[in-house]
């Protein structure tokens, strides 16, 4: 049976207090939940060392905060990527 094609939307709610944590949900392209292949652990990025990020051992979530000592910075873009078993 092929594999399904997913993509991932994020949310990412900053509160108050300066750090967040952002979840990945995958979905199916008829739009039904999905789950990663086991062992397949997405790799987070920040566009900018101004925002740091600390992923979860599964790679499905990362809290998020700003540098030490913070740095003024906008438009930061946070990138989570993996490669799925049969190379995409």
């Amino acid at each position: 049976m092929p594999e399904k094609v997913v993509k991932a939307t994020i949310d990412l709610p900053l509160p108050d207090s300066g750090t967040g944590t952002a979840t990945l949900n995958f979905v199916d392209a008829a739009g039904l939940a999905a789950t990663l292949p086991a062992g397949t652990v997405p790799v987070w990025t920040a566009s900018d060392p101004a925002m740091v990020l600390t992923p979860a051992a599964s790679g499905l979530t990362s809290t998020f905060g700003p540098a030490t000592p913070p740095v003024l910075a906008t438009a930061i873009v946070i990138t989570a990527t993996t490669t799925l078993p049969n190379g995409t």
